[in-house]
């Protein structure tokens, strides 16, 4: 898991993350890359807050550097709402907010909750780190998604 400051200096963040992730010693074993961020680098359509292009060049920069045959999931809260999108590598959980944002659906993004407050959850096998599941969930625990 990678966390970035997205307020931050982008352009030092994104070489710090390619130095982790070209690091072959610290990579050995891994097959899966969480990159964090407060702002995403992708959002469904009518999303509150779009993309900013320093937010999408460093995660960019970051993931252009990691082996293909490791799974990159992005993750970001800055829009108040739940979505994930249809490839799943590309997550905002921001549910929880003071208030929520819009966000709508589309091929890409086929899910998006703007009602509900909830969280993320991803499950990973302790065996070969490999992703078995991501799922949204209401505060009360119940499954959203």
């Amino acid at each position: 898991m990678l966390g970035l400051n997205t307020n931050g200096d982008s352009n030092l963040q994104a070489r710090w993350g390619q130095s982790v992730v070209t690091n072959s010693t610290l990579m050995k074993g891994v097959n899966s890359v969480f990159i964090i961020g407060h702002k995403p680098a992708h959002t469904p359509p009518k999303s509150h807050h779009p993309v900013e292009s320093s937010t999408i060049q460093m995660f960019s920069a970051i993931g252009s550097n990691i082996s293909k045959n490791i799974q990159v999931y992005e993750i970001a809260a800055h829009n108040h709402f739940m979505a994930e999108s249809s490839n799943g590598h590309w997550f905002i959980s921001g549910a929880g907010g003071r208030s929520h944002y819009e966000g709508t659906t589309d091929s890409t993004w086929p899910f998006v909750d703007t009602k509900e407050y909830g969280y993320l959850q991803i499950r990973i096998n302790n065996t070969d780190g490999k992703i078995l599941s991501c799922h949204f969930y209401g505060l009360d625990g119940k499954l959203i998604h």
